[in-house]
């Protein structure tokens, strides 16, 4: 049975992106979001927002559960669940990264990132390997995947200018043992866990980068555009609206920030 299922839904997949003029968006709900303000959801399609020194936790059905105010963290630049009983929030401003519990709670794990060498850490993203964290400093260019407990201990690739080409990192994003990271003003570099270049995809001004079911999704001009990663087969995916900045997938369902709002949406197929 539970074959069938993952066949029937791979199915499915390939419709969604091979035939989008089919596909319906269903609005579910939607959350305010100032312009400078973070988000994120993780896999129970619980959502974290931002509001200045606050953040807010709201649930799959829309209620906010909680809301802690940060300020000794300082202004939250990234939020990045690690499980569902624990998130991750980076502030640039500060240069730390701290981890929270399911309610918000704010513990002892927080890590000054200047004394890990650090000269501007940039982007950050949670690694697939147990308390890892992924980190870019800007200044040098320098990529690091530190363990949170044990931070003497990392990998590192250096000058991805220079290896790469990478002018900028707008995203790091980890996926199925992978790194992915966007330049925007150049395109995806794809790596491997030991820091090798395993593909550069070429593609100017992509807004934002997602996965779903092997399919990498890249946001421009409020499409989404997908990859196929086993073949590398694309297609287009039309938004239902426009000024689209960033985007984020929970099972079956699709969160799109505009500059003022996160919408939720359900995805189907026209009858």
């Amino acid at each position: 049975m539970r074959f069938l299922v993952s066949n029937l839904f791979l199915m499915i997949t390939s419709i969604l992106f091979s035939q989008s003029d089919s596909l319906t968006w269903k609005e579910i709900r939607s959350f305010e979001l100032g312009k400078s303000e973070t988000w994120n959801v993780d896999i129970l399609q619980n959502v974290y927002l931002t509001k200045k020194n606050l953040l807010k936790k709201y649930d799959s059905v829309g209620v906010m559960k909680f809301s802690q105010s940060f300020r000794s963290v300082g202004r939250i630049s990234a939020i990045e669940p690690v499980n569902f009983m624990k998130v991750l929030v980076f502030s640039e401003e500060q240069q730390s990264v701290c981890w929270l519990d399911n309610t918000l709670t704010l513990g002892n794990d927080c890590i000054d990132l200047s004394d890990l060498g650090f000269d501007y850490a940039m982007k950050v993203a949670v690694s697939g390997q147990p308390d890892k964290i992924w980190i870019i400093d800007q200044l040098n260019l320098k990529l690091r995947l530190v363990p949170a407990h044990n931070s003497a201990q990392f990998q590192e690739i250096k000058n991805l200018n220079g290896i790469a080409g990478i002018v900028e990192a707008a995203k790091i994003m980890e996926y199925n043992n992978e790194l992915f990271l966007l330049d925007r003003s150049t395109g995806i570099y794809r790596f491997d866990l030991y820091g090798s270049l395993i593909e550069h995809i070429k593609n100017e001004e992509v807004e934002d980068i997602g996965f779903w079911n092997g399919h990498l999704l890249l946001l421009k001009n409020d499409q989404l555009q997908t990859i196929d990663l086993s073949n590398g087969l694309t297609a287009e995916i039309g938004l239902p609206i426009k000024g689209v900045k960033e985007f984020r997938i929970s099972d079956k369902l699709f969160y799109l920030r505009t500059e003022e709002k996160v919408i939720n949406y359900r995805v189907s197929l026209a009858d």
